[in-house]
Order: C-alpha cells, then sequence, then structure tokens
C-alpha cells in the first residue's frame, strides 16, 4: 500500500482564509448566474411526476377511491399544470 500523499504548503495555504476575510467576518459573496436562477425554479420531470401522483391519490380520496384512476390522473395533471404556470 502506497503511503498517503500529503499536502503541499501551497495548497494547505489556499484552503485557510486570509487574514481579512476573517476580519471581515465573511468570506467574498458569489455572484449568482442566470441558470442558477432558472435551473432552481423549474420543477423537474422526477418532481413534476411526484407532484402529480401525490395530487392524484388527493383527487381520488375526495372522490371516495369510487372512480376511475385514469381520470384521477388526468386531474391531477391539469392541477399541477396550473399551479407550476402560477409559479412562473
Amino acid at each position: 500500500m502506497a503511503p498517503a500523499k500529503k499536502k503541499s504548503e501551497k495548497e494547505a495555504k489556499a484552503r485557510v482564509p486570509t487574514a481579512s476575510k476573517v476580519a471581515a467576518g465573511r468570506a467574498a459573496p458569489r455572484k449568482r448566474t442566470a441558470a442558477r436562477k432558472t435551473a432552481k425554479s423549474a420543477a423537474t420531470a422526477n418532481e413534476r411526476m411526484k407532484m402529480i401522483e401525490l395530487e392524484s391519490y388527493f383527487v381520488a380520496e375526495k372522490d371516495g377511491f369510487r372512480g376511475d384512476p385514469k381520470n384521477y390522473w388526468i386531474t391531477a395533471e391539469t392541477i399541477v399544470a396550473a399551479r407550476l404556470a402560477r409559479k412562473k
């Protein structure tokens, strides 16, 4: 087994905050790009599917689970699509 590689002084110092950053109490804030903001606001396909699944259950529950599951699903898709459209 090879011995663990030690960090060079340069690498070790790069991770230590400078005195001015410590004195200020915080590091410089990072700038957000437009792509990051957009990615957080849009629901992924997986999240959308989970939302529809959950909404479908609630629609079926209101109906007493007497109807057709396909109709519950379609109703839930409509509700979720309306919610996501409002958020934009």
